[in-house]
Parts: C-alpha cells; structure tokens; sequence
C-alpha cells in the first residue's frame, strides 16, 4: 500500500514485488473489495483513514 500512494503504476508494484502487472491488477481488485473502495484513489484514501488510527 505504501507504494501504492507513492504513485507507483501497477508495473512498478510488480516489478518491486516481483509479480506480473495483471497478477498485481488482479490483487489490488481483491483489496479494493476487501476495504470496500471502488477504485484506487478511494482505497488509498481508506488505507490513508487507518494509518492514521
């Protein structure tokens, strides 16, 4: 998530987690119906509230 809100594109998440751009695609849509967000500014706005707790 850190890198995430850096601003990093999905094939920079990949590439520093070592996973392909559509796996990292495919797991962030997994989060954002985990933290009930619709896209990714609303999941990080929603992981930005919780560090904050």
């Amino acid at each position: 998530m850190h890198a995430m809100t850096a601003g990093n594109t999905n094939a920079q998440l990949g590439a520093l987690v070592n996973r392909s751009e559509k796996t990292v695609r495919n797991q962030l849509t997994h989060l954002y119906l985990k933290l009930g967000a619709r896209n990714r500014t609303e999941a990080v706005a929603i992981f930005m509230r919780m560090a904050q707790i």
